[in-house]
């Protein structure tokens, strides 16, 4: 029997779990994966341009976005004891949204992050001219080694 994460269980997970890796592909068509933080509000899940520190102020996941919007997301959990694996690997198609003409969206995301992520008390929720990756999900699918295991471990993601 396959176990299957329910749709109440992925949207609880979407709306707690900590960092998912964005999957790309570059300008010669080699995958490329970045972890990212992210929120979900009604329209799809969010992933703000912040304040961290980046490499360099031109971010190739914008390039490879604008090349190819088709991405991937991928939310997963391990440890030693193989019971308590899971993984939700999202299907998007990804677009790069300037949030500066949406002072009402851009506060709405400010807000989720904020209540999300402790860092942004410390940290610019948005660098430079206020942009996000919108991430508008197609597919989803899910795998779990133990759904009991799932299930407890699920309880704990439910109180953080």
């Amino acid at each position: 029997m396959v176990n299957r994460i329910s749709s109440s269980e992925v949207e609880t997970i979407l709306e707690k779990w900590p960092v998912a890796r964005l999957a790309t592909i570059d300008e010669l068509d080699r995958p490329r994966q970045i972890p990212i933080v992210f929120v979900r509000n009604s329209s799809g899940l969010w992933s703000p341009i912040d304040g961290k520190p980046k490499r360099s102020h031109r971010l190739s996941r914008l390039e490879q976005i604008r090349l190819h919007p088709n991405v991937s997301l991928l939310l997963d959990h391990y440890e030693e004891n193989w019971n308590r694996l899971w993984w939700l690997r999202i299907e998007a198609t990804a677009s790069i949204v300037s949030l500066d003409d949406n002072l009402d969206l851009r506060k709405e995301l400010e807000g989720l992050l904020q209540k999300k992520y402790s860092q942004y008390s410390q940290t610019e929720t948005f660098l430079g001219t206020p942009t996000a990756i919108k991430l508008s999900i197609s597919k989803y699918a899910t795998w779990v080694a133990n759904m009991s295991e799932f299930k407890k471990a699920l309880d704990v993601i439910v109180q953080k």
